[in-house]
């Protein structure tokens, strides 16, 4: 494997965070359609599923700091990345 751009090794930061961004972008699509109709009750249930949307920028947020620190003071760990 290349290195990526900067020099940093592609492996545990790339792939998890983009899938955990991929997911909170298809969530907006789902309470789009859910309030299209303007019902209550459909209202209701695209509010109540925000709290995934948050949980997963949350997440993604989080991983990606904790990968760029682990990546950052304790770059001989092999095991979670892939060195060229």
């Amino acid at each position: 494997m290349r290195a990526a751009a900067g020099g940093a090794h592609p492996g545990l930061s790339d792939v998890p965070i983009t899938r955990l961004w991929a997911a909170a972008g298809v969530l907006f699509p789902v309470a789009a359609v859910l309030i299209r109709k303007r019902e209550p009750a459909a209202c209701m249930r695209a509010f109540l599923n925000n709290q995934f949307v948050g949980l997963v920028v949350f997440v993604g947020i989080l991983l990606q700091y904790l990968v760029r620190r682990l990546k950052r003071y304790a770059p001989h760990h092999h095991f979670f990345f892939n060195p060229t």
